[in-house]
């Protein structure tokens, strides 16, 4: 059974790439029950836009598109075009300017902060007649890719709560360089918090992919970390759930024009090198993976 929402929806009948184009805004869904710096005033409604492909299906497998703490910008729009010309409807929420912020690590909370954003976004995803039950997906950028792998290993009663991970949650997620060290560190502090066996015994979400760069410079080890969180709570025998992305940096597909930069975000000093070539490449194998589980559907 499908959980019911109220929902607000304005329309905008423009056309941004081969796609009508509505705004929307709905509740959040749930509460994390255990955060070291719970969200004080959480706003009452998420902010987004659904972009439809401009063709006559009565239904469109959608993807979730969550971006990272850059804010909506040049990755999410290519993503999005990317799904749109394979005829994929897709969601793009804003977690900023839902909260009337600016985008940027000043304003960005802990990551598990935004996962009642998500929640909302998904049941609004699950109760929209224009939207292929069977066939949701979600995808994000650093800051959204932390937020798919906290899907992709589910929420428990102790530590979530409202959630109805019965009936609504998303056939397959991509997480674009998810910074995985955070959960092999942290969540192993936390063992009361998330409990581990318990996890690995009620994964729902199996259809998971991980892209990690070997440059990424907010992991400790790059080459291994998101292997590292896949064998803690998928196994050893999962390895193909890691893209590695050989000299690719955090960042890799953003803007060309920026070519290679620095910042310093949490303690660290960041590199990014853009590569429009990688960039292409793995926006392609993302829309092919999605495809592909969507056609088993």
């Amino acid at each position: 059974m499908k959980l019911l929402l109220k929902t607000v929806l304005i329309v905008s009948f423009c056309f941004i790439s081969n796609a009508n184009s509505e705004k929307v805004s709905f509740p959040r869904v749930g509460e994390m029950l255990k955060l070291d710096n719970p969200e004080k005033n959480p706003p009452d409604e998420i902010i987004g836009n659904i972009y439809y492909p401009n063709t006559n299906a009565s239904k469109y497998p959608a993807v979730l598109v969550i971006h990272g703490t850059g804010g909506v910008g040049y990755r999410t729009k290519k993503i999005k075009d990317k799904f749109i010309e394979n005829e994929i409807a897709v969601l793009e929420i804003d977690l900023y300017k839902s909260r009337k912020q600016s985008p940027g690590s000043k304003n960005r909370m802990e990551v598990a902060s935004y996962l009642p954003d998500v929640y909302g976004a998904l049941a609004w995803m699950a109760n929209n007649e224009k939207i292929d039950f069977n066939k949701i997906g979600l995808t994000g950028f650093s800051l959204g890719g932390g937020l798919g792998l906290y899907l992709s290993i589910g929420a428990h009663p102790w530590a979530y709560g409202g959630y109805p991970w019965d009936n609504i949650y998303p056939k397959a997620i991509v997480a674009w360089y998810p910074v995985c060290v955070s959960f092999n560190t942290r969540f192993n502090q936390r063992i009361n918090y998330l409990k581990k066996t318990e996890i690995q015994q009620s994964l729902p979400i199996s259809n998971l992919k991980i892209i990690a760069p070997t440059k990424d410079d907010y992991e400790d080890n790059p080459k291994t970390e998101c292997k590292k969180f896949v064998n803690n709570y998928y196994g050893k025998q999962n390895d193909e759930i890691v893209w590695l992305v050989d000299n690719g940096t955090h960042g890799f597909d953003g803007d060309p024009k920026k070519g290679t930069f620095k910042y310093r975000d949490i303690g660290k000093n960041i590199t990014t090198t853009t590569s429009e070539k990688l960039g292409d490449e793995y926006r392609e194998k993302t829309v092919n993976y999605f495809k592909s589980i969507f056609n088993n559907n």
